[in-house]
């Protein structure tokens, strides 16, 4: 579907002065509207689309005289003064923006595309979050042009704050979603098995890292407590094991199950380390830190501990907590010569 002239000549001119602003052909943009005006002077829009295409030449104060004459034209049309704050917005006069979007706020009280603008205004002069909130919820239902003058300014703002990178990383559009067929439940499990057998087998042989890619591939391998389980009874088969580390998975959510896998293993379990740890985690996460099921406890001499997978939860059970004591607990259950 394309543009349909019509046979007036005025509106022939208004239409293709149009185009050429959807073309960003200003020049004859300005000439076709001005050509429209000589045959009708009193047509107020066309005044309108002459302020764009004027503003768009850096003709600021003609683009502005315009929008006057067709505020005049049409006193209680409030689509003009919205217009010549959205000129005055992209000319980065905000307070001078504001009196004209104010203006049209009063002839239509009720415009979501007014009271967005005016949002978009105070937000930039007065650099309130809630302001930024409410804007990009009204974002979602306004034109095309609003929220691109929303994303251009947030960009701006981030450029002064946080430097190039983050501001290009605002405006670089998100990666497509791959196209991705799931398979059936029971060829993952299978998956699952093939790729933990051939990251166990690694292992016995020594080669360590190369088991530790195979499983970073696809760390989904060891979410399954029966999984779990095999890697630590593996691990308790090596002579050279004195203690066992599992992370992650010790949360509340319906896939942390890592204590579910490791409890059935344990001679004795360890309660104190998991008291100790949730304390200590308040000082960083707060409240939250209940929500940990973190824990130990002793199988075959050796000692297991499971933690949060995060890096910080990680470096807190193991230098804050472990270290200091492994040895004494080690000597303790019999694994290690001596007495403490």
């Amino acid at each position: 579907m394309g543009w349909h002239l019509p046979f007036d000549r005025t509106e022939r001119c208004l239409t293709r002065g149009q185009c050429a602003l959807a073309r960003r052909d200003f020049a004859t943009a300005e000439a076709l509207l001005r050509e429209a005006l000589a045959q009708d002077p009193q047509y107020s829009h066309i005044q309108m689309y002459l302020a764009h295409a004027l503003a768009e030449q850096e003709r600021r104060a003609e683009a502005e005289a315009a929008l006057e004459r067709a505020m005049a034209l049409a006193p209680d049309n409030f689509v003009f003064p919205l217009h010549l704050g959205i000129i005055r917005l992209d000319a980065d006069d905000a307070a001078g923006a504001g009196e004209a979007l104010a203006r049209a706020a009063r002839l239509a009280a009720d415009n979501a595309l007014v009271a967005g603008y005016l949002d978009l205004v105070a937000w930039e002069t007065a650099g309130r979050r809630d302001t930024l909130a409410a804007l990009g919820r009204r974002a979602r239902d306004l034109p095309e042009s609003f929220r691109a003058r929303l994303l251009l300014r947030l960009a701006a703002t981030t450029l002064a704050a946080r430097g190039p990178k983050a501001a290009l990383a605002l405006l670089e559009p998100p990666p497509e979603r791959p196209f991705d067929i799931p398979l059936p439940a029971s060829w993952r499990r299978r998956r699952r098995r093939r790729r933990l057998a051939r990251a166990r087998r690694l292992a016995d042989a020594g080669r360590f890292e190369d088991a530790a890619d195979t499983l970073a591939l696809r760390p989904d391998v060891l979410d399954e407590p029966g999984a779990i389980r095999k890697a630590i009874r593996a691990a308790l088969r090596r002579r050279n094991t004195d203690a066992i580390l599992v992370t992650g998975g010790t949360g509340a959510a319906p896939r942390d199950r890592t204590p579910e896998a490791v409890r059935p293993l344990l001679e004795r379990e360890l309660p104190g380390f998991g008291e100790l740890f949730r304390a200590r985690s308040v000082e960083s996460i707060g409240t939250a830190a209940w929500l940990s099921r973190a824990g130990a406890g002793i199988a075959r001499g050796r000692a297991i501990v499971y933690l949060p997978g995060s890096p910080a939860a990680v470096e807190l059970g193991i230098r804050d907590l472990l270290l200091p004591e492994i040895a004494h607990l080690l000597r303790v259950a019999g694994r290690l010569p001596g007495r403490t």
